[in-house]
């Protein structure tokens, strides 16, 4: 009897634990979901959707997709801020002017430190991308980047060179 219920056991064990075969099985990741449109959670106007990202949602666009490695490298030195953008028929290029905001820590009031202007390549018709915002003020958990205003651009023509440029505001003491 006891003998039938430890070979019993031993069955239901070898049965029970995943093969070898099973285990060394290659995984083949899953497809990114498919992108709804219009895009939810996204402000929307004249055709043109914007959202200003949570960071969770930023790390999932930058591991899943090809950025320019000097502007992600330089978040690692310069305040940083990001921005989803698409465009129901699609954009020639695309401009986002911001502001760079620091905390005051008496008075806990977000001052201009300067103003920033985005410039990036084109997208399809209704083609995802995430702008990333790259300031001049050195990397400071009191900077912050706000008042984003998303442009498309859709005429052809001259096309600026994508990258960011920083104008700090004068302070005059």
């Amino acid at each position: 009897m006891i003998r039938r219920l430890i070979a019993l056991s031993l069955v239901f064990f070898v049965l029970a634990v995943p093969s070898v075969k099973a285990a060394t099985k290659k995984r083949v990741p899953n497809p990114p979901p498919r992108e709804t449109w219009p895009p939810e959670g996204f402000r929307e106007k004249d055709g043109v959707f914007a959202k200003v990202p949570k960071w969770r949602e930023v790390v999932g666009q930058l591991s899943s997709k090809k950025f320019p490695q000097r502007d992600v490298a330089a978040c690692k030195e310069f305040a940083c801020g990001a921005v989803l953008v698409a465009a129901e028929t699609g954009c020639e290029w695309w401009e986002v002017n911001s502001s760079v905001r620091k905390l005051d820590p008496i008075t806990q009031n977000r001052d201009r430190v300067g103003t920033l202007v985005t410039i990036s390549t084109g997208t399809k018709e209704r083609q995802l991308a995430t702008l990333i915002l790259v300031s001049g003020e050195p990397l400071d958990s009191s900077i912050s980047i706000g008042g984003i205003k998303v442009i498309c651009h859709r005429e052809p023509g001259a096309k600026p060179k994508p990258g960011n440029v920083y104008n700090p505001v004068n302070r005059s003491s």
